[in-house]
């Protein structure tokens, strides 16, 4: 026979485990941030005209270096810009996205990336 006192352990346990198991899940969250590539003013070097894979190379290397854990990165280059601007600063037409777990959204921020 279950007593009143072993009713409450139990409810009390299951709940404890329940928020246990959300605040867990909470902190493996990925977010998506993206940077539009410039020319060569990007902080990681390079130049706008690198292969994805050395962009992304150099992109996650940078942001290790932050003591950000990168999950995923991409590269797309697809968009319409109208490059015309030549100085280091302008904008090349690619789209830099990155992925990271959500307890490195405001390092991401400081370091000037937007979220997605």
């Amino acid at each position: 026979m279950k007593t009143p006192m072993n009713r409450f352990a139990i409810l009390t346990l299951s709940l404890g485990l329940f928020l246990l198991l959300v605040s867990c899940s909470k902190e493996d969250n990925t977010l998506s941030f993206y940077w539009e590539q410039t020319l060569c003013a990007d902080p990681w070097g390079g130049n706008g005209s690198s292969p994805s894979l050395e962009t992304e190379a150099a992109v996650r290397n940078f942001l290790e270096d932050q003591n950000i854990e990168v999950e995923d990165i991409s590269v797309d280059d697809s968009s319409k810009l109208d490059v015309t601007c030549l100085a280091c600063t302008c904008l090349n037409g690619v789209r830099i996205i990155v992925q990271v777990k959500s307890q490195y959204s405001e390092d991401m921020l400081a370091l000037k990336f937007k979220a997605n």
